[in-house]
């Protein structure tokens, strides 16, 4: 986040009392000293069960997270593998609005769900019947 020297923000308190005010430019290094915290902590947790090898081709960002400005560039930094946002990708009835990449680890899910819904064998007869009463029977 860009900011002008001395500009402030007011960050309101939920329990009603006055909010206070803090110059942008240090919020901004404490949320980018946090972030670097917690990706260097799960690359060290990754590391130590042995983890970090399952990673792949890269890094992708997913949730409210992924909207912070550079958090990719400070993944691939940390992980030394390429990093990247992940936005959903085209899902039928899919509006723009949950296009965007806080969306796409439920859409995710939710894609992957269906996925594994058509691979399994459609049953027939009376344990189809059946079941549609007694949820979990196979």
């Amino acid at each position: 986040m860009n900011c002008l020297p001395g500009e402030t923000v007011v960050l309101k308190d939920d329990s009603g009392f006055a909010g206070k005010e803090v110059e942008r430019e240090t919020l901004n290094t404490i949320i980018h000293l946090r972030l670097r915290e917690t990706l260097e902590l799960l690359r060290r947790t990754l590391e130590e069960e042995s983890f970090i090898n399952f990673i792949g081709e890269g890094i992708f960002i997913t949730g409210g997270c992924s909207l912070i400005r550079g958090i990719d560039n400070l993944a691939e930094e940390i992980f030394e593998i390429p990093a990247r946002i992940a936005h959903a990708q085209t899902m039928s009835g899919l509006t723009s609005a949950f296009q965007n990449p806080q969306f796409s680890t439920a859409i995710g899910l939710i894609k992957y769900a269906q996925a594994v819904q058509a691979e399994r064998p459609q049953r027939r007869g009376f344990s189809r019947i059946f079941s549609r009463f007694i949820p979990g029977m196979r």
